[in-house]
């Protein structure tokens, strides 16, 4: 399941990773509208691209599945949806990585994912009791959210809004 779910993962990489240095550079050049504009098409391109696909992947992932091994592997639609939010959450997640590590925000990077990967464990175990394998995958949902997501969307905007405070105070 995570296999082919992870298609969408690696195309995301493909297509995002590039800007990881070119954040850098712009913003080294005092270029924040370029920086921003492509922030913004990256996040809208993240989302069409896992939205177009993880929809799809879960509606039909049980006969795909099944036919690429031959019946071997029959996944719940539980495990199916989790891997789609999973998927859906990496379309935002990619961009935003990109971002970060171009500007490197490492210090946050460290601090927000160390967090992350202790939830991660945690919310995986106790949702494995209740969910069973599917489980795994909401706790690590639930960990990207709580601990990765929400905290960027705070960081993110206050560099936007630094930026442009120093923009204005230049003119």
């Amino acid at each position: 399941v995570k296999q082919l779910f992870n298609l969408v993962v690696v195309l995301l990489s493909v297509i995002l990773s590039p800007l990881w240095p070119t954040y850098g550079e712009a913003i080294a050049r005092g270029d924040i509208i370029w920086v921003k504009k492509t922030f913004r098409r990256s996040i809208i391109i993240g989302l069409l691209i896992s939205v177009s696909t993880a929809i799809p992947l879960v509606i039909f992932g049980q006969p795909i599945i099944r036919f690429w091994v031959s019946g071997a592997v029959s996944p719940s639609f539980l495990l199916l949806l989790a891997f789609g939010v999973w998927t859906l959450l990496s379309g935002i997640n990619h961009p935003v990585s990109y971002f970060l590590s171009g500007i490197q925000a490492t210090r946050f990077l460290t601090i927000s994912f160390t967090l992350m990967a202790l939830a991660n464990i945690i919310t995986s175990i106790v949702l494995t009791h209740s969910f069973g394998i599917s489980g795994v995958l909401w706790g690590s949902v639930f960990a990207q959210v709580i601990f990765v997501f929400i905290p960027s969307i705070f960081y993110i905007q206050n560099i936007f809004n630094r930026s442009v405070d120093t923009t204005h105070k230049h003119h």
